[in-house]
């Protein structure tokens, strides 16, 4: 419930944090070098839908992450260490 919350709660300043991160395209972060870096997010925050139905996909992103189990840890481990230079 509280994950869902938070969620939401970002959810409703997606256009604030959109442009923030637009701006940000060109300070040089690696993670945030190109317009499919925005794309990400928008798809994220799931912007063309409704409260219920982003809070849906939410859920079923959790349950996904859930069932893929040590999958998705390895696949975070990767990127966290693929982050440090």
């Amino acid at each position: 419930d509280t994950c869902c919350q938070a969620y939401l709660s970002l959810r409703s300043h997606s256009r604030l944090l959109i442009t923030l991160f637009s701006l940000m395209l060109l300070t040089g972060i690696p993670e945030l070098s190109a317009e499919e870096d925005i794309h990400y997010l928008r798809e994220a925050l799931q912007e063309d839908q409704n409260e219920a139905e982003a809070k849906e996909h939410f859920l079923q992103q959790i349950a996904e992450c859930e069932k893929l189990g040590w999958i998705v840890q390895a696949n975070w481990w990767i990127h966290m260490v693929a982050g440090i230079k």
